[in-house]
């Protein structure tokens, strides 16, 4: 499947035309195509390889011209988000704050005696 070109590459197993099946050809599936993935609107790009794909087309000398493109394949697995691992940061280093500095408060100067 290439989406952007707008392609399938399909192994043919059945269909009305014969001289196709066990090959395998390249189908292109123009823009407004229905395209279904287990029973669900889908695009292109939904498909899987390994999908069972089933295409309605018609058939002009060479030229197949699709018209529906249904597809069965397992569903998609989501993937849990993996759980977050936390980091352990180093311990903080606590520094022990400076000693205050004693302040010094001056003495109150003694009452001014009277000269004699």
């Amino acid at each position: 499947m290439d989406a952007a070109a707008g392609t399938l590459t399909l192994l043919v197993r059945g269909g009305t035309e014969k001289d196709l099946r066990g090959r395998t050809v390249v189908v292109d599936v123009p823009a407004g195509v229905p395209v279904l993935r287990n029973d669900v609107a889908a695009g292109l790009a939904d498909l899987r390889v390994g999908d069972e794909v089933a295409v309605k087309a018609r058939r002009t000398g060479t030229t197949v011209v699709v018209q529906r493109v249904s597809a069965e394949g397992p569903e998609d697995v989501v993937e849990p988000e993996p759980e977050p691992t936390v980091e352990p940061t180093p311990e903080p280093t606590v520094e022990p704050a400076p000693a205050p500095e004693p302040t010094v408060e001056p003495e109150p100067a003694p009452e001014p005696t009277p000269a004699p």
